[in-house]
């Protein structure tokens, strides 16, 4: 988040959130924790210290992530419940944002407390401190223990946005050599107010030479540095002035926050990356929050909301779906990636085998130079010296024999295997064609999956992989009693062993949000589905105090908790097969496959929970259905 869209954040939100009560402190996901606050309407004070992308805004819908709770979080709930914040404030040249709270409900007399914030990129983090502004927790543990300076003398820099004076305005901008092919000298001769004599060093030129990237000052990214420099600059003020109006609009308003789409426009990541003013997106993309429109960017595509905490929830929420999106495309790569493997090795092997084959007419002539000496070798032998009649100049060779057959006998099997060979050369040509095709159905559904940046985009990339595998997998994989690919003895794939054991024994569906849905036939069923199809990252439901079926979840991304739709549509499956399917509302019982196991000794389909949580759901069949 960009310093000036962080500044323009707490102005904004301060007034909503003084002499508001702490009335909840929850998880948001791994890297981060929302605060509840008291009012008429829900409000949660999101805060995301997720590295390189943490973020603050206000919100009025959250759903727990349902996470064990951290010594953070229990600190924060035993200091902070009940809490009332005094002032949200932060330094203008730094992305620390420090929330000074007041708490009655340990002491009788109030205890003062600090939250601060630190949402820089590379170091975000957050610091319980006490009245001695002494760290009492810290979001990442590596900085506990650590006494934090004081608020007030975090900066000393003259160089920040809001100390430089106009001298070192003056230095800094002959420093930053050029943005745009403009640059300023400190010798361009300008016309002065003693009558055109001397010289100005705040003069813009035009030089030839190729630009370079300014230095920038402390709290201002290089966006608003172009800014600055973006205009034709008519008298050696101009940039002065338009660095304090900056700084004035950025203090003062009006506010008209946008989003910016750069480079590529609104496409998704598939890694994160070191940022320090945006939100970096696939393709070369990012996205930028910017408080007011920016002359700089007019050509770039944008969209502007009506508050900068819509804006940067926005961006939040665009960061959700991303993380999902990557997770699931990185899930389906891995298994394309892992089918390619195997088709290319046995590509390889084939094309071995091939080179074998093509050597047919070597047994040929080994069987037709035995049978015109038969007589050479007595039996026992396991090689002899023959002259070769097919060569010119009739050099002799060494033909390796069977020791345990006789020379005809010797020429019988050189003649059955050039038999052998000639018959394969055409199956395993037939066989390398067909997996090259194979190879580059694979090869192109990677390049779609890879290339999806919607969660729909991925839905359509992935059944078409599973269809083409499905296909592919008919052709090379063995059945019961034919060849291996290789071409040595009879298997059978454990792939097609398991999905038969599926079939047999579940009921399959698929999620809204494209995960498979398991639903136990029977007891004996129902053992089968969770002691020996379930993951242990695979989440298990069943009905509370009824009987009925065991459903899973398929967590092929081994998430911690299973997206809102899947759990619904889940719970409303183990709901709709129970004894229960009439009933308006039921409660069933989740929880990951890891925490059920099974009492010795006990009836088919009896199993019990180490934990669990509930939800109220209404029976039910997700749509699709299958087939």
């Amino acid at each position: 988040m960009d310093n000036f869209a962080l500044e323009a954040l707490v102005r904004e939100i301060s007034p909503s959130l003084l002499q508001k009560q702490i009335q909840k402190i929850k998880t948001l996901g791994r890297t981060g924790f929302v605060l509840g606050l008291r009012s008429r309407t829900n409000e949660f004070l999101m805060i995301s210290l997720e590295r390189p992308c943490p973020t603050l805004f206000l919100t009025d819908r959250f759903t727990s992530s349902q996470r064990e709770a951290s010594d953070w979080l229990l600190t924060l709930r035993k200091y902070l419940m009940g809490g009332k914040i005094l002032s949200v404030c932060k330094e203008f040249s730094e992305r620390r944002v420090l929330v000074e709270l007041e708490n009655y409900r340990r002491m009788l007399s109030p205890v003062r407390l600090s939250l601060v914030l630190e949402l820089t990129p590379a170091k975000a983090n957050a610091w319980l401190l006490n009245e001695n502004q002494e760290v009492m927790a810290s979001f990442y543990p590596a900085h506990a223990g650590k006494v934090l300076r004081t608020w007030k003398t975090q900066i000393h820099s003259s160089w920040a946005v809001d100390r430089i004076s106009k001298e070192d305005f003056e230095q800094w901008a002959l420093n930053s050599g050029t943005l745009g092919g403009r640059t300023l000298s400190r010798h361009a001769a300008v016309p002065a107010a003693n009558g055109g004599k001397g010289t100005n060093s705040m003069t813009a030129i035009l030089r030839s030479k190729p630009a370079q990237s300014p230095a920038g000052l402390a709290g201002m990214s290089r966006y608003f540095v172009q800014e600055i420099f973006c205009q034709e600059l008519s008298h050696p003020e101009s940039l002065w002035e338009r660095f304090q109006t900056l700084l004035r609009r950025v203090r003062h308003g009006p506010y008209f926050p946008q989003l910016y789409f750069l480079k590529g426009g609104h496409r998704l990541s598939t890694k994160p990356t070191d940022l320090s003013e945006g939100l970096t997106l696939g393709g070369g993309g990012q996205i930028y929050v910017s408080p007011f429109p920016l002359d700089c960017l007019s050509g770039v595509e944008r969209s502007e909301f009506p508050s900068i905490n819509a804006a940067l929830a926005k961006v939040y929420q665009i960061r959700a779906s991303n993380a999902l999106l990557v997770a699931t495309r990185n899930s389906q790569l891995s298994q394309v990636d892992s089918l390619l493997k195997k088709k290319r090795r046995l590509l390889m092997n084939l094309r071995e085998d091939l080179g074998r084959t093509e050597g047919a007419e070597t047994y040929k002539k080994y069987a037709d130079l035995l049978y015109a000496h038969q007589h050479k070798s007595p039996p026992g032998g396991k090689g002899v010296k023959l002259v070769d009649l097919f060569d010119v100049d009739q050099k002799e060779i060494e033909v390796r024999l069977d020791p345990e057959l006789s020379l005809i006998q010797n020429a019988v099997r050189y003649s059955k295997l050039y038999q052998k060979a000639r018959r394969s050369i055409p199956l395993v040509a037939s066989r390398i064609k067909k997996t090259e095709q194979e190879i580059r159905t694979l090869a192109d559904e990677r390049e779609r999956l890879a290339a999806a940046v919607t969660l729909e985009g991925l839905r359509q990339a992935g059944s078409a992989s599973l269809g083409a595998r499905a296909g592919q997998g008919s052709s090379n994989r063995p059945d019961k009693t034919g060849p291996s690919p290789t071409g040595h003895g009879t298997t059978r794939h454990p792939r097609d062993v398991h999905d038969a054991l599926v079939r047999k024994t579940a009921k399959s569906f698929v999620s809204s949000d494209g995960l498979t849905i398991l639903v136990g036939k029977s007891s004996k069923d129902n053992d089968t589905l969770t002691l020996k199809i379930a993951q242990s990252d695979d989440f298990w439901f069943h009905v509370a105090g009824y009987g009925g079926s065991h459903v899973v979840l398929r967590n092929p991304q081994k998430l911690k908790a299973p997206p809102r739709l899947s759990l619904l549509e889940a719970a409303g499956l183990a709901a709709y097969f129970s004894q229960a399917r009439n009933s308006s509302k039921v409660e069933v019982h989740y929880t990951q496959k890891r925490s059920v196991s099974k009492p010795k000794g006990s009836k088919p389909g009896l199993v019990q929970l180490r934990d669990y949580k509930s939800v109220s759901v209404k029976p039910g069949l997700p749509s699709p259905q299958p087939g």
